[in-house]
């Protein structure tokens, strides 16, 4: 009689375990999400004063900003002799509505190796906020020089100017 009771139990725990199953599936569903994301934002940034603030033993300097503010093109037409420096100041801005984080930048046309170009790295997470907010334009300098220890004569270069830069999330 024992024994006949052990096989009602072990019925009875299959039938409860069979259910359980059967009711998770029954109440159990995947759901898949698609869409897309669309923002109305502008996201630009862009040269907005660009000049000239120091020439040591050199003349003509000038910094054109492009129509689209994108470029910025560097004309040093007279490096006399080495040591020669040009320093401009730079002034980025942005008039996007979104945030940019400034990332690096990029210039083209420097390729004199009797020629130094230094400017900065921007510190991690320099931002320039929307347009109308405070803090939404960055200066800096770019300095062009003659390196002291070139023999070559006389130096003249031209180069572009522009950016990196990506959406402060």
């Amino acid at each position: 009689m024992e024994n006949k009771n052990y096989r009602y139990l072990i019925a009875a725990l299959f039938v409860v375990v069979l259910s359980l199953g059967v009711g998770y599936a029954i109440f159990s569903e995947t759901i898949n999400i698609t869409g897309t994301a669309e923002t109305t934002g502008t996201f630009d940034v862009e040269f907005s004063a660009a000049e000239v603030t120091t020439e040591i033993d050199a003349s003509g300097s000038t910094a054109i900003i492009s129509a689209d503010k994108n470029l910025l093109t560097l004309d040093v037409p007279d490096l006399q002799r080495p040591g020669s420096t040009v320093v401009y100041e730079i002034t980025i801005k942005n008039v996007g509505t979104i945030g940019a984080e400034l990332i690096n930048i990029n210039l083209t046309g420097d390729d004199d190796p009797d020629i130094v170009v230094t400017y900065p790295t921007f510190p991690v997470g320099t931002v320039l906020t929307p347009s109308g907010l405070a803090g939404d334009s960055y200066t800096f300098d770019i300095t062009v020089e003659w390196a002291n220890d070139s023999d070559s004569p006389g130096h003249d270069l031209v180069f572009d100017v522009s950016l990196d830069y990506q959406q402060d999330y």
